[in-house]
């Protein structure tokens, strides 16, 4: 919640940020996080109108690679999860594409 005042009278705003989750389970594990999407370095979100959805281009999954080492220890497989990973010309804005 935002408080402020205006001409001594308070205002009072609630931002809610929709987060795009993703999520798996093994076994009885649970892991999940957000994902953050980009237009190449550029931060997309759904409050903004610069980048259009169908442009997104780039992805983070936040906390994957910290969860997969839970049941993982393969190394290159950590490592290609910490980074960014590509949005193929298949998809749009994160979505697949009707044909």
């Amino acid at each position: 919640m935002i408080i402020f005042e205006k001409n001594n009278l308070p205002f009072r705003f609630i931002i809610i940020f929709y987060k795009t989750p993703w999520s798996f389970i093994k076994n009885d594990n649970k892991s999940e996080g957000e994902i953050i999407l980009f237009k190449n370095n550029q931060l997309w979100h759904s409050f903004q109108n610069k980048i259009k959805s169908e442009n997104v281009n780039r992805v983070l999954f936040s906390g994957l690679a910290y969860s997969l080492n839970s049941i993982s220890k393969d190394k290159d497989l950590l490592k290609a999860t910490s980074d960014f990973f590509n949005i193929g010309q298949g998809c749009y804005g994160g979505r697949l594409k009707k044909v």
